[in-house]
Order: structure tokens, then C-alpha cells, then sequence
């Protein structure tokens, strides 16, 4: 049986405080099989956000929320594959 591949969505994010940073990425990874999260930068706070197809809905409401106490902005999208 083969295995389909994800498809994800996903952006980059700015702005991130270094000290935030485990903190953020803990929060999104927490929500199992909707994020995954990489560093890029630390010292600019750049991050790599992808969203799962199919829960874009919700990981924008926990996005807003979570915006609410860690401030970032959003950069650029991610073309999967890259």
C-alpha cells in the first residue's frame, strides 16, 4: 500500500521574540497533526509555520489567538516542496 503525500500550507513568520520562541512553537505543535514549526532565525524571530490541508480554518482561529500574547507577522508563503 503506498502512502499519499501531505499537503501543507504554510508561511513565514517575523518577529517572534528570542524568548518566546520554544514557547510558540510548543503551543502550535500541541494542536497534533494541524502545524509543524521550524526556526529559522532566531535572533529576527523567524519561523516557518505549515498548516495541514484541511484544518486552515482552525489553525487561523489559533493563530489570532495565540497573536494575542506573542506578536509576530506574517512575511512570505512556503510553495510546498521547499
Amino acid at each position: 500500500m503506498a502512502i499519499a503525500p501531505m499537503s501543507v500550507k504554510g508561511f513565514l513568520i517575523r518577529g517572534v521574540p528570542r524568548r518566546d520562541i520554544v514557547l510558540f512553537q510548543h503551543l502550535l505543535e500541541g494542536y497534533e497533526g494541524i502545524f509543524s514549526v521550524t526556526t529559522i532565525n532566531p535572533q529576527e524571530g523567524i519561523m516557518r509555520v505549515e498548516i495541514m490541508t484541511g484544518f486552515e480554518a482552525e489553525a487561523l482561529q489559533i493563530l489570532a489567538e495565540v497573536q494575542q500574547n506573542i506578536r509576530f507577522t506574517q512575511i512570505a508563503p512556503v510553495s510546498e516542496g521547499t
